[in-house]
């Protein structure tokens, strides 16, 4: 193969595949080979994604720019789905969460150049063809399905979490929710939980209530008679306000006395005495956070399920005023970027409505109306970009993942999942043991003063971290901590893949 011309590939790109009609085409490197000819990492990966976002006259690549077969496409389509919903459903599960996860995996890419100035206009593609071949194709079929009769038959829902899940479970169980975990982030966390033989993992998926928002997901997951959005729009279970941990705690132990609620950040840093003092003789635990974490010797427990509250959609290019609806702003009303609840339906244009009481299965009379496409309400304040609370399967599908540690494997003492912001370090260390070089990434954590301070830490061997240490990550890891060096504990990973950052 010539060698690669990156500027003429992008030129190509941005003079010939900005037509009226374009595809989405998959490319793939079946041999690895792709580096070869790019030597930079993160430029590698974000062509790699970028690529599957391409337009239509596929051949243009290979003919004009000697890219040979090892570079082929192996599908290319105009993106469509039916329209019904059990289709759309089953699209989404299988196939298109995965178009949410590369658009997700481009960016992370794509900030990590160096210079992305020269790829302003690949950018600018693959934001175009996200937003209009692909959210604003699915979305408005997905809510006029909504009013289908039966539509809440067709999979589980998350107002019947803890009676599917947690209620007729024999052991003690974990409910881990995470805020804003869309089903296909939760499928790469399965991902890579499935291959650590230490654990069962099972994912399945959930639809969240509508509005998709905190306050009413949170209540949703907890076990209920009744769920009721108030004249005020508070939401009460059981007649409980439950916005906060306490409310929730005094719902969960009504339904199962020896249960407890906890915030993440109060337990993270206790010791094995401490957690089982809190963890003894109690059933069911609820952990909110951001952040997951098993660890499952220290509490002496084996089953752990991880969920969420609601999903999200996240389009990187600033909201511009067509894609806002405005004259909303309504007194009488509950009005959110994504959705309004009123007495009454909104009705215009390009919005939709649901009854409150037919979500939650009462008679509860409110309405909940949300835009039918990707669109928001025009209200004041920022965070147009990362949104949710309307109906669209990237907010409503949330994961349900079941984890089971193999009781005989439990020698790690610590496994552990962690999911949380952090800032990273690459540091190259010589073995003493072999006199070779290996790497390892070092995790700082931010304190309530707002310092960063050395966490932990972990071996990557070979591996180089391409890593922006002023910038702060998300990391996910399976592993457990090794105090066997030091009292500082390093992460031991489980899986040479258990971590992800982004």
């Amino acid at each position: 193969m010539s060698e690669l011309n990156l500027k003429q590939i992008i030129d190509r790109l941005n003079e010939e595949f900005m037509g009226d009609t374009r595809k989405l085409v998959f490319w793939y490197d079946d041999k690895g080979e792709f580096a070869e000819d790019v030597k930079d990492k993160h430029l590698e990966d974000t062509l790699l994604y970028s690529k599957r976002f391409f337009t239509d006259r596929v051949s243009l690549l290979s003919l004009d720019l000697g890219i040979d077969e090892k570079y082929k496409a192996v599908t290319a389509i105009n993106y469509s789905c039916n329209d019904d919903f059990s289709s759309i459903l089953e699209q989404y599960i299988s196939f298109d969460y995965k178009i949410d996860q590369e658009y997700r995996n481009f960016y992370y890419k794509f900030d990590n150049l160096d210079d992305t100035y020269i790829f302003e206009g690949l950018r600018e593609l693959v934001e175009s063809i996200y937003t209009n071949e692909y959210l604003n194709k699915p979305i408005p079929k997905w809510n006029d399905t909504l009013q289908e009769e039966d539509v809440f038959t067709k999979l589980p829902l998350q107002i019947d979490f803890y009676d599917s899940n947690v209620q007729n479970a024999k052991e003690r169980t974990v409910v881990i929710i995470s805020d804003a975990m869309r089903y296909e982030v939760g499928q790469e966390l399965y991902s890579n939980l499935a291959d650590d033989p230490k654990c069962m993992a099972k994912l399945d998926k959930q639809l969240s209530v509508l509005p998709s928002y905190t306050r009413l997901g949170m209540a949703a997951l907890l076990p209920h008679d009744n769920i009721i959005i108030t004249d005020n729009y508070q939401v009460l279970v059981d007649d409980v306000l439950c916005d906060n941990l306490l409310g929730r705690q005094t719902v969960l132990q009504k339904h199962s006395p020896n249960s407890i609620c906890v915030q993440f950040d109060d337990i993270k840093n206790l010791k094995k005495a401490e957690l089982r003092d809190i963890f003894t003789g109690k059933q069911i635990i609820y952990i909110y956070h951001n952040q997951i974490d098993a660890r499952g010797d220290k509490a002496n427990t084996y089953h752990f399920i991880i969920t969420a509250d609601h999903g999200f959609i996240y389009k990187r290019d600033k909201v511009t005023e067509s894609d806002k609806i405005s004259g909303v702003n309504d007194k009488n009303a509950f009005v959110n970027r994504r959705f309004i609840v009123a007495d009454n339906a909104v009705n215009e244009d390009g919005i939709a409505s649901i009854s409150i009481g037919r979500v939650l299965r009462n008679k509860n009379t409110k309405v909940v109306s949300f835009p039918i496409s990707s669109n928001v309400f025009k209200v004041s304040g920022g965070g147009q970009n990362f949104v949710h609370g309307g109906s669209s399967p990237q907010e409503m599908l949330v994961p349900v993942l079941d984890v089971k540690m193999e009781r005989g494997h439990m020698d790690t003492k610590n496994a552990s999942i962690f999911y949380g912001k952090v800032k990273l370090c690459v540091e190259k260390f010589e073995s003493k043991k072999d006199k070779e070089e290996y790497y390892r990434l070092k995790i700082y954590t931010k304190k309530k003063n707002g310092s960063w301070v050395y966490k932990s830490e972990v071996f990557r061997g070979k591996q180089e971290d391409i890593i922006q240490e002023d910038r702060v990550y998300e990391i996910a890891m399976f592993g457990h901590l090794d105090f066997t060096y030091s009292n500082s504990p390093k992460i031991k990973l489980e899986t040479k893949d258990a971590l992800l950052y982004r």
